[in-house]
């Protein structure tokens, strides 16, 4: 599968500020039991990070653009894909952007794992976790 998307964000909350644009594009395919995506990140936009004391003169005013490649790899299994009785479910993504094409540098890490289980005919356990980890060399 070829994605093609594109967002846009506005967003003003007591804090911060933001208008946000993003393009992605990705391929998706199957790969040693893996649901593989490999694709790139466009985003870029201007934020306002807002004083707490209401003083508009410490207000930070930036813009920031972003250009960064991704790999996910992600592995279901499930008995129902409508209602899982009994499945599981592991994600592992990696994306880091360079100064070279980016106004920051950055590398992360994340994992998600769920496991379900159940119990009866309706009882269910469900077990989730996320691990990541994120760097700014």
């Amino acid at each position: 599968n070829l994605n093609f998307g594109i967002a846009y964000l506005d967003q003003d909350t007591e804090t911060t500020t933001q208008n946000t644009a993003s393009l992605v594009a990705n391929e998706t395919r199957l790969w040693r039991d893996f649901n593989r995506t490999i694709g790139v990140h466009f985003v870029t936009g201007d934020f306002t990070i807002v004083d707490p004391n209401g003083d508009k003169a410490l207000d930070q005013k930036g813009h920031s653009t972003l250009l960064y490649p991704e790999i996910v790899l992600e592995k279901k299994r499930a008995d129902d894909p409508l209602f899982v009785r009994d499945g599981y479910m592991v994600t592992v993504a990696a994306r880091g952007a360079t100064d070279l094409l980016s106004d920051t540098q950055f590398a992360q890490i994340r994992g998600d794992a769920k496991w379900i289980h159940a119990f009866g005919d309706s009882q269910r356990l469900i077990v989730r976790g996320s691990l990541g980890w994120v760097a700014r060399p």
